[in-house]
């Protein structure tokens, strides 16, 4: 790591690319951790593949938790023709 200060008075750091990758891998860490300890909804790496390979992003949620076109419609008050 190095400091550099600018003419107009700002200090850059310069990092190698292996330094900034793994300060970028820890903050990523971070906000996943505290995404969960807030209690936001994650996903596995598995259901991220099922999520992008799924028909629409509608068909995982619902099959993710279970839920069939019918209740859906009827939660939502709409068709299921819709």
């Amino acid at each position: 790591m190095q400091l550099i200060d600018t003419p107009g008075g700002e200090t850059l750091v310069v990092l190698t690319l292996d330094e900034f990758e793994t300060l970028r891998d820890a903050a990523d860490h971070a906000r996943a951790l505290a995404s969960v300890e807030a209690g936001e909804e994650t996903l596995s790496k598995d259901e991220v593949k099922q999520l992008i390979m799924a028909r629409t992003p509608l068909a995982f949620w619902r099959n993710k938790r279970d839920v069939t076109r019918t209740t859906l419609a009827e939660t939502a008050r709409i068709s299921e023709a819709i």
